[in-house]
């Protein structure tokens, strides 16, 4: 627990010092970096999710009637 407290906190203190010295044009980029990272993540992993949701409706459905 006491380690996970100490990484939070040096967490906290990085991201402040950061954010501090990095330029906006730098945290633009970077944010625009992070969201391609998230659209391509959702494209990867959206479409079988979504199928696990419906097979298991499906499931609930035949054994619920």
């Amino acid at each position: 627990m006491k380690s996970e407290i100490v990484s939070f906190a040096a967490g906290i203190v990085v991201g402040a010092v950061l954010g501090t010295l990095i330029s906006e044009e730098d945290k633009k980029r970077f944010y625009k970096a992070l969201n391609r990272q998230v659209v391509k993540l959702r494209e990867e992993h959206e479409g079988p999710f979504r199928d696990g949701i419906e097979k298991v409706k499906k499931l609930v459905e035949t054994y619920t009637r």
